[in-house]
């Protein structure tokens, strides 16, 4: 096959390239932790309430991923059948933090949305 008629010039693939690892790098600044703390308070706030223990058990940590949002302990077994409900102990689901989440959705999705426009906004070409 011939290849006589096109010719392809890229301008500025390196700077591109490099910015573009800068910007993988710069993936840790996510607001995961940030984010986690919202839906925490958020779902503390919600949590059914007898004693006020369920609702003390709950808390955000960094994770290996990202963040995680947790309820429970040894003292407070009861958490996730709270949650999601245990039919065979007529226990209904009360999805406190599961709602949390939705319903603090549009804040932290904005600080994930400012948070990606700032790393792209430094991806450069020529």
């Amino acid at each position: 096959m011939a290849r006589d008629g096109l010719h392809v010039k890229v301008e500025g693939g390196k700077r591109l390239t490099s910015t573009l690892h800068d910007a993988a790098d710069d993936l840790d600044e996510l607001p995961h932790v940030e984010a986690a703390a919202i839906v925490a308070n958020a779902a503390m706030a919600g949590a059914p309430r007898r004693s006020g223990r369920l609702a003390g058990s709950g808390r955000s940590q960094k994770t290996r991923e990202g963040a995680a949002v947790s309820f429970g302990s040894p003292s407070v077994p009861y958490a996730r059948p709270i949650h999601y409900g245990w039919p065979a102990r007529h226990i209904s689901p009360q999805p406190f933090l599961t709602t949390a989440a939705e319903r603090t959705r549009p804040i932290w999705l904005l600080r994930y949305r400012v948070a990606v426009n700032r790393i792209l906004a430094k991806v450069k070409g020529a």
